[in-house]
């Protein structure tokens, strides 16, 4: 089991981002997705693409998805993943709708 952290821009409208969650979640070997809106409202970068943005965390079984046709699929929904953290984890943990993705 893998857990993907990555920082995403692209539309950041409530529904968009629930549908993006949703999709996600769907993916063959992803067995939990969680998609949030930052706090934050921008960025101190030269990029515009990069001024609003989401914060997803990704479980998922690396044996059924590689990592690349993950990110690759993420960008076919309209999203641009990066500040992207991958590591290997023993189980996928409860859920705590009240924790933010950040401090995961």
């Amino acid at each position: 089991m893998h857990r993907a952290q990555l920082r995403f821009s692209g539309s950041m409208c409530l529904s968009c981002l629930l549908d993006f969650q949703e999709k996600l979640g769907q993916i063959y070997g992803v067995e939990r997705a969680r998609v949030e809106r930052s706090e934050q409202v921008a960025l101190q970068t030269a990029s515009p693409v990069l001024i609003n943005w989401a914060d997803g965390l990704i479980y998922y079984d690396a044996n059924k998805l590689d990592f690349q046709d993950l990110r690759a699929y993420v960008r076919t929904l309209g999203y641009v993943p990066y500040k992207v953290v991958d590591k290997e984890v023993c189980s996928v943990p409860a859920l705590d709708p009240k924790k933010p993705i950040r401090s995961q």
